[in-house]
């Protein structure tokens, strides 16, 4: 590796001065100081073990949890919290998570002592996720902002629907305010993961540069020791200076980009097309029910009953505002096609003709549509002129939105996800490692890591890291073997340590609650699957079946059930966990 280099942004807003890419592999500043301060409390916890064990041979340990959407969050919300019932909690370093588990870890670090306030935390969850979900007019104002802005995916408008939708909790602040909630060494060290979208659809996925990490220090491709702060991320950089700046990317942003793959693509695009649709033509933003406002005024005067977008099209309205009318109604078409068809050429030709009619409306202008005594309404003589002004600014407003469905429907029948402005453009590098190509890049796309491996393993195994012990708890649906299996070959191509995974078949459907796979050289790993034999005895089935990855809410029941089955994970073998942690201390 050449020397590290530093390249340095002129100016900058006061929390971006100094913004640059930090050509190393080593860990940041901020990452070394709060794991220093750790070590203090981790042993301090051993020795309430009976471990001896001073600051500089603490072994250092890192707790993974998976993916799995809500089932993610709150088993690990569960397993943490019997973690500090056992005293165990301390004992960790790293705490990594994808997808669902980073939802819950984003949620703990508003609290600065969570650690010390973790059945606090826990109850907030469960209050949280049983609260009934409210509309929140704001939502689509903040979407169509963030379209404006350029750059924009469907991330955009996933994060607002895990946030209102799945977490009932839509949080505006920032991954480097969690900043204090690690630093003084109170808590593990988070790590949150994200993998690049192009090498994960490619053969690439267990290449050097599908791995992205953000932690509240710093954000980056370990593979290629290119960091940036992590607020920064989303602003434009070229040739290593800081371009444009942007507002910094909220946690609502970042828990639709970590979790923005669930059980089935099929079911995201008909959850995504859906919420646009229902925006479209109702009440999600303050505007009554625009069709049936249009359907109700054209009754009134003699019109067809019941009319909908695809037939107002065939009202003779003035040149311009029927250009509108058309415009609205293809958008209604594209929205009301199957999901099938979306993405067939059938989808295409559909969103290519609102393109075309959005571009004639530009030219023409929105001044057709302003109220005015002198809009002649043909064919529609019924219409008094305070109506034909009520008809004009429903079509003013459904034009309006429009605009927003044609760049959202764009990005859902070309599957756009985390598009997010490269900091590597126009960059280059002494290191060989990192591919000239993607230095001609403006763009980057930034999607949850479940899709590659849905367990972080190739962020805690950074050799920077050190890490002795992973205690990985696995909230997958399916084999609960599986992120085991593609870690291995993923080490096993890129030369990282890791210890021979062999499993029996019969472990694959009915798996114990704790395996410890050990490789000199390597670190050991305590593996915990979900559901198994010591939590669920005879219904691990039935659990997987009751708890489904893409569900929204499991109600207060099954909630309170998947805490004590995650609980019970991390009861039945505490002394297993102790006994792998006396083993880890350094020598």
């Amino acid at each position: 590796m050449a020397t590290p280099k530093t390249l340095h942004s002129d100016g900058g807003q006061p929390g971006l001065q100094g913004a640059h890419i930090r050509w190393s592999k080593e860990l940041s500043d901020g990452e070394k100081a709060a794991t220093q301060e750790r070590r203090k409390f981790i042993a301090d916890c051993l020795g309430r073990h009976l471990v001896k064990c001073d600051e500089d041979r603490v072994p250092r340990v890192a707790l993974l949890g998976s993916g799995g959407g809500l089932r993610a969050m709150i088993t690990l919300m569960g397993t943490l919290s019997e973690l500090a019932t056992q005293d165990l909690l301390d004992s960790i370093m790293y705490l990594c998570g994808v997808s669902g588990s980073t939802w819950c870890m984003s949620s703990l670090y508003e609290d600065t002592n969570w650690s010390r306030n973790i059945k606090e935390c826990e109850n907030r969850l469960n209050e949280s996720l049983n609260s009934p979900i409210h509309p929140n007019p704001s939502v689509w104002h903040k979407i169509r902002a963030a379209t404006e802005e350029g750059g924009y995916s469907l991330t955009v408008l996933w994060s607002y629907l895990v946030g209102n939708h799945m977490i009932r909790n839509i949080n505006e602040k920032n991954l480097t305010n969690h900043k204090e909630a690690c630093e003084q060494g109170i808590n593990p060290y988070p790590i949150y993961a994200a993998v690049e979208k192009e090498h994960v659809e490619t053969a690439r996925k267990n290449m050097p540069g599908t791995w992205f990490e953000f932690t509240p220090h710093d954000a980056g491709f370990p593979d290629y020791g290119a960091f940036v702060k992590t607020e920064a991320i989303g602003c434009q950089f070229a040739m290593g200076s800081l371009a444009a700046e942007k507002a910094q990317q909220s946690i609502c942003y970042l828990r639709g980009l970590w979790g923005s793959a669930l059980a089935s693509e099929r079911e995201i695009k008909t959850q995504i097309r859906d919420y646009i649709f229902n925006w479209f033509i109702g009440d999600h933003d303050g505007t009554m029910g625009l069709v049936q406002s249009f359907d109700a005024l054209i009754t009134k005067h003699g019109g067809i009953a019941g009319i909908h977008l695809p037939g107002i099209a065939a009202l003779h309205l003035p040149g311009p505002a029927q250009t509108f009318l058309e415009c609205c109604s293809a958008a209604y078409t594209l929205l009301t096609l199957p999901i099938e068809e979306l993405e067939t050429e059938v989808g295409k030709l559909a969103l290519q003709n609102l393109e075309k009619l959005l571009e004639e409306c530009e030219k023409i202008g929105t001044q057709c549509l302003k109220p005015s005594p002198q809009v002649p309404i043909l064919g529609w003589s019924p219409l008094k002129l305070s109506n034909r002004n009520v008809l004009l600014s429903i079509i003013s407003t459904l034009y309006e939105k429009t605009l927003l469905v044609a760049k959202l429907m764009k990005c859902l029948i070309f599957w756009q996800w985390g598009t997010t402005h490269n900091y590597l453009y126009k960059c280059s590098s002494q290191d060989t490692a990192f591919p000239s190509e993607l230095a001609h890049k403006e763009y980057i796309h930034l999607i949850d890591a479940g899709l590659a491996i849905n367990s972080a393993y190739p962020l805690v195994l950074r050799p920077e890291r050190k890490v002795d012990l992973i205690l990985s708890f696995d909230f997958s649906a399916g084999d609960p073997f599986e992120t085991l299996k593609k870690s291995a070959e993923y080490c096993k191509h890129n030369n990282i340590p890791f210890p021979d995974i062999t499993v029996e078949e019969k472990d694959e459907k009915t798996p114990s609650g704790c395996y410890i796979f050990k490789e000199p050289n390597a670190p050991t790993v305590m593996h915990f699957p979900l559901f198994n034999l010591d939590n669920c005895a005879g219904d691990i089935e039935k659990y997987r079946s009751t708890f489904s990855t893409f569900q929204t809410s499991y109600g207060k029941k099954n909630l309170d059930d998947l805490l004590r089955v995650s609980k019970l994970n991390v009861q039945k073998h505490t002394d297993k966990i102790l006994h792998e942690l006396q083993l880890a201390v350094h020598a």
